[in-house]
């Protein structure tokens, strides 16, 4: 089980990901997984199947079977 916490750079909200696997690529600032994901940023609760991460933008994107709730 992967529990990852952190602040991304430009953000004040923390995002907590939870997932099965995750790879992540350094050099490339991108967070990724085919399994199903967890996401908790600043009271938005996402879950979906597999998901891309750009840690340098801040972007998430889910694939399948994408559910929650967004607060801005």
């Amino acid at each position: 089980m992967v529990d990852a916490r952190g602040t991304p750079q430009g953000s004040q909200r923390m995002i907590h990901f939870m997932t099965s696997t995750l790879h992540v690529d350094m050099q490339k600032q991108l967070a990724t997984t085919p399994a199903m994901v967890r996401i908790d940023w600043g009271g938005s609760l996402l879950s979906g199947h597999g998901m891309h991460a750009d840690l340098k933008s801040g972007e998430v994107e889910l694939f399948h079977a994408v559910n929650g709730t967004i607060r801005r």
